[in-house]
């Protein structure tokens, strides 16, 4: 399930290299702004390094990882946390099942950052996902991974439930992401 060739999901080395770059980048800066962001509210936050390999470099011998990116202590308490972005434009999400599979076993939660607010994913409302939705490939999405799709409907669902949270950004998060605008929501070449 790891190797290469099927990470690479038919781009080419260059393009694939390319991405990760752009998407490490882009994930390094949605954890920043998500510690400013918990910081202007009056947590304390340290974001720490979980020895995960994040230079954007194409590290083709690991793999074998599936490890959420992050390691983020708040008010001494430890969090795993993976960044998935979603375009800014789409109502859908979109979540690969075996990484969902993956941060279930690991205690992890997901962060789903958009333009004026974000959710963060639990354990426990990714099992649910993955058990109320249809495990399919989406060509568009991987064209070599089962994933999970749902609307905003269905998100909204979830928030109201108390399963995913979602938060506005602060002022001062609303700052960052203006910042860095450009790369944060650069559109994902693919060849």
């Amino acid at each position: 399930m790891n190797s290469l060739t099927h990470r690479m999901d038919n781009r080419s080395k260059e393009i694939f290299s390319e991405n990760i770059k752009d998407f490490t980048g882009r994930e390094q800066d949605w954890i920043r702004i998500y510690a400013a962001d918990l910081s202007s509210r009056g947590e304390s936050v340290e974001i720490c390094n979980y020895g995960v390999d994040n230079t954007g470099g194409l590290i083709a011998g690991n793999l074998c990882n599936n490890n959420a990116d992050n390691l983020i202590i708040i008010n001494g308490k430890t969090y795993k946390v993976d960044i998935k972005t979603i375009p800014e434009w789409s109502t859908t999400f979109t979540f690969k099942t075996f990484l969902l599979q993956d941060y279930i076993n690991q205690g992890a939660c997901i962060l789903v950052p958009r333009m004026n607010l974000y959710y963060v994913m639990s354990p426990t409302s990714m099992r649910d996902m993955l058990k109320s939705f249809e495990h399919m490939i989406y060509r568009s999405f991987s064209p070599n991974d089962k994933a999970i799709r749902f609307g905003q409907a269905e998100m909204d669902q979830y928030v109201f439930k108390g399963h995913v949270r979602t938060r506005s950004w602060t002022p001062e998060a609303c700052a960052l992401i203006k910042q860095h605008r450009n790369s944060l929501f650069k559109k994902k070449n693919i060849g």
